[in-house]
């Protein structure tokens, strides 16, 4: 059985569009779904039922993201979890793979599809550690300067074959399968982080215990994909990734002092 957690913010047309990928599914009988409501609780009323297991908790407020994850896997009772958010699409079978991949390989602890944009185009969501040049380039858009190209470029994987099963530090979280083992070993994600950086301090977490986070192109999940930390610098979103990424370094400035 596979539980899936998704959360949503104001995405109902979306979400209605996820979910009803997932009961299309050969698999749909074996699918528990809950979906965890950081938004307008009006917005998801009248949704049909998917005719699959579906469960909508509606927060009274927004709790943010990881926590929102992690309440929602407590919600469940699969030993396998996939988190997704709520602007995906799965085609069916495309769960297949990670699951596979994780129940026969247990040196694996995240397995991700290739994010592909509806037009079918690549979305580049494996990746290698932030660095200083890489945050700028990345943030800042008017500080993308040719010198920070060989940063952005390693930051992005974009001289690896994103067609072959890769190794990356982390991947972007719109769709990340766990076990649950692990999962619990490591806390779940870091409710610290209000939006940004969940995913890439978890994925440090689950290489630090010695697991790997696998990129796996034969799962294709379709993405919606709208960067919202790439708004114009001073926006409410840039400086939520703002914040995240100082609070992701000065927890790991706490963590050395520490050791």
């Amino acid at each position: 059985m596979l539980s899936v957690v998704i959360v949503t913010y104001n995405t109902d047309r979306l979400l209605w569009e996820c979910v009803s990928s997932l009961a299309s599914h050969q698999a749909a009988r074996r699918y528990e779904v809950v979906v965890i409501n950081n938004g307008d609780a009006l917005a998801l009323q009248g949704l049909p039922n998917p005719g699959i297991p579906f469960r909508v908790v509606d927060n009274p407020r927004n709790v943010g993201y990881g926590a929102a994850l992690n309440q929602g896997a407590r919600l469940t009772r699969s030993d396998l979890l996939l988190f997704l958010n709520a602007d995906t699409r799965l085609p069916d079978g495309s769960t297949l793979p990670l699951a596979e991949r994780l129940l026969d390989d247990r040196s694996v602890g995240v397995a991700a599809p290739r994010l592909s944009y509806p037009d079918g185009r690549l979305q580049l969501s494996c990746r290698r550690g932030y660095s200083p040049e890489s945050v700028l380039g990345r943030r800042l858009p008017f500080l993308s300067l040719p010198a920070l190209e060989p940063a952005l470029r390693h930051h992005l994987m974009l001289d690896e074959d994103h067609g072959q099963i890769l190794y990356p530090d982390w991947v972007q979280g719109s769709c990340l399968m766990m076990r649950r083992d692990v999962f619990d070993r490591l806390g779940g994600f870091d409710e610290r982080f209000f939006l940004y950086f969940e995913d890439y301090d978890f994925c440090t977490r689950v290489r630090s215990s010695g697991l790997q986070v696998v990129y796996d192109p034969r799962s294709e999940v379709i993405h919606h994909y709208a960067r919202l930390s790439e708004r114009p610098v001073l926006s409410r979103e840039w400086w939520l990734h703002l914040s995240s990424a100082l609070r992701y370094y000065a927890k790991v400035r706490s963590q050395q002092r520490a050791a």
